[in-house]
């Protein structure tokens, strides 16, 4: 059994897999006492005036405490995160990246509704947004929920209409559905209809998807360690003995993964 769950969660792809460590682990340690929610929601006073910069993420990282609306959630995100990331996007950087960037996209939107709106926690919001963009890119994907079956296109539209039925307030999920609609539109609509490619994955996202997560994070080191540091730095360290000379040699070898990707 233990290893049945192991397997299943080691078999989770990347972004999905973390996303979903950090939601169930702040709650956990919530609920035992070693964290506070009060460090967690978004307060962009807070931000700005005390530099607690960790709000801006950590606002999306906490469901509420242990409760049947928490583990739906915790499934939502398992079932649909998964789906989406292993689906090809038009983004040009791969899954991985190419997910990863849609949160990211998608946590801009929702900070600027939250400027305006005073929202404290946008959690259920981006789970709702990765709902809403998986159902636009299988629309006839057949899905059944409490017995009822139908398109996956409509499967926002209905757990809305569940969240209405059981007295909740769905806002958060038009929120969602917001945030989801403007990446879509962005992504695969423009440039259908107008040729407009506005939106594309950075490229700083872009490392190896044949790699190990260790590779990639070490190309992505070198990237970074590239734009901030001038070739001619490089060479005046060569010159300086033979321990520069074989880091200069290992940093290519990277790059050569780089490029070929």
């Amino acid at each position: 059994m233990a290893g049945s769950i192991e397997a299943w969660y080691y078999g989770l792809p990347y972004v999905t897999r973390f996303y979903l460590s950090v939601c169930f682990g702040s709650t956990l340690l919530s609920t035992m006492g070693f964290l506070n929610p009060q460090s967690l929601y978004l307060d962009f006073d807070l931000v700005w005036q005390r530099f607690q910069l960790w709000r801006l993420t950590t606002c999306f990282m906490f469901l509420g405490s242990f409760s049947f609306p928490f583990l739906m959630q915790l499934m939502i995100l398992t079932n649909y995160s998964s789906r989406l990331e292993e689906d090809p996007f038009p983004g040009g950087g791969g899954p991985t990246a190419d997910y990863a960037f849609m949160l990211f996209f998608g946590a801009v939107v929702l900070w600027v509704i939250a400027f305006f709106m005073s929202i404290p926690f946008l959690g259920t919001s981006l789970i709702f947004m990765i709902v809403y963009v998986w159902s636009r890119r299988n629309p006839t994907a057949p899905v059944a929920i409490w017995g009822f079956r139908f398109d996956g296109l409509y499967l926002p539209w209905a757990l809305i209409a569940f969240t209405v039925l059981v007295g909740g307030n769905p806002i958060m999920d038009v929120f969602g559905v917001i945030a989801g609609h403007l990446y879509y539109f962005l992504l695969e609509v423009l440039p259908a209809t107008k040729g407009w490619n506005l939106l594309q994955t950075p490229a700083v996202l872009y490392v190896s998807q044949s790699l190990p997560v260790e590779s990639q994070l070490s190309a992505l080191v070198v990237r970074l360690v590239a734009v901030r540091f001038p070739a001619q730095a490089v060479m005046r360290g060569e010159r300086e003995g033979r321990w520069a000379r074989i880091k200069q040699s290992e940093t290519s070898f990277v790059e050569e993964h780089i490029v070929r990707t």
